[in-house]
């Protein structure tokens, strides 16, 4: 019997996944892009001429030609001068370059971009992923509440107070001590969706603060991020828990490390942990399998469903690569010939496709082929 599987290449972002996907048609209404197209965005290369802007005005112009959110933080100087050159480089890449040479760091949640102090700025998922596990120890109902994406904007000269305000009355809660919240006056945001946790934090974390939920989880207290704030996870130890620990050490030394159990507990920022996720996968274990050999007897079938609107050919077949596996080789040189660039816009839509229909389907209306010898996937123009 042939065992099939099935596999996702979702909407934009063409990012392959287990299980079915599909675009929420409401998301095309939006100035931003969000989820698959955020993603894949940040990875778009662009080209940035010299430019004198101060930071707020480029980071907002910047954010909204590429239809990105970008959040700075309150507490740094929006009107500090900028000077950049840079070309066809990654949108993420762009913005890092940017917050670097300010002493500033770039956190991607969710939907949003927060620029922000380089110490807050590596706190911000960690404090979001606290308050989640908080939230969901306390039941279905909560974790469910807080969990629930809207997007959230306030206007010039708003008080950060009142906006919070405002966000807990329509999510019934009730702010115990508004008053943490110093005075303020914002200049106008809006943002994408989000979860109620995160936009309760973008708000607070702008002050050094957080959130605690009362036992009803109806009621909250403001209060101060822990500078040591950190999240646990364990793995297996193995045969020798303790020669594992003393490796993950010396690669992450800013984490604490314990064994009970025969498990190694890691406590860190997310992350730490992420990238000690990176250390403990074995190569070429993925959330998303590599496409079977040519000729692989026994193998089981795969079979693709991708839907993609006006995207770069290059970012595409990037993706593409990344996600499945694969080395790309891009022959530039019959591209040329054929007057075939990489930033030509392709759209397609293909449902349980083999891994043939796909390439066929992103490759053949722009007059392109490919030809696969292993992991190596070569693309050139057709003769």
């Amino acid at each position: 019997m042939t065992t099939i599987h099935r596999y996702s290449l979702t909407a934009a972002a063409v990012m392959v996944v287990l299980g079915s996907a599909r675009v929420d048609a409401a998301a095309d209404k939006s100035p931003w892009h969000t989820e698959d197209a955020f993603r894949l965005q940040l990875d778009s290369p662009e080209r940035v001429l010299s430019t004198d802007s101060s930071l707020r005005q480029y980071l907002l112009e910047f954010g909204r030609a590429q239809h990105l959110a970008v959040l700075l933080d309150r507490r740094v100087d929006p009107e500090q001068k900028l000077q950049l050159n840079l070309q066809d480089v990654p949108v993420l890449m762009i913005l890092r370059a940017v917050a670097t040479s300010r002493n500033l760091r770039v956190v991607v949640l969710r939907n949003v971009l927060y620029v922000g102090p380089p110490e807050d700025a590596a706190r911000l998922r960690t404090v979001v992923e606290v308050r989640r596990q908080e939230v969901a120890a306390m039941g279905t109902e909560p974790a469910r509440r807080f969990a629930q994406l809207a997007p959230i904007a306030w206007q010039d000269l708003d008080e950060p107070r009142k906006v919070l305000e405002q966000l807990a009355g329509e999510n019934g809660l009730e702010i115990v001590n508004p008053e943490r919240v110093p005075h303020d006056l914002w200049a106008a945001y809006d943002l994408p969706p989000m979860s109620l946790i995160e936009r309760l934090t973008l708000i607070l974390h702008q002050f050094g603060l957080t959130f605690q939920l009362a036992p009803d989880a109806r009621r909250l207290a403001v209060v101060p991020v822990s500078p040591d704030v950190a999240v646990v996870k364990d793995y297996p130890g193995g045969a020798d828990p303790e020669a594992l620990a003393d490796k993950w050490r010396a690669k992450l030394p800013q984490c604490d490390m314990r064994i009970a159990n025969n498990r190694v507990y890691v406590r860190g920022l997310v992350e730490d942990l992420e990238t000690l996720e990176t250390i403990t996968t074995p190569t070429g274990h993925r959330s998303a399998k590599p496409v079977r050999k040519p000729d692989s007897d026994g193998a089981p079938e795969q079979l693709f469903t991708a839907e993609v609107p006006n995207r770069p050919l290059g970012v595409v077949l990037a993706h593409f690569a990344k996600q499945l596996g694969l080395e790309l080789e891009i022959d530039q040189a019959s591209l040329e010939k054929a007057g075939v660039t990489l930033d030509q816009a392709i759209s397609f839509r293909v449902q349980e496709a083999t891994f043939d229909e796909l390439f066929q389907a992103v490759l053949s209306p722009v007059g392109c082929t490919y030809e696969r010898r292993g992991n190596v996937l070569k693309v050139r123009a057709k003769p």
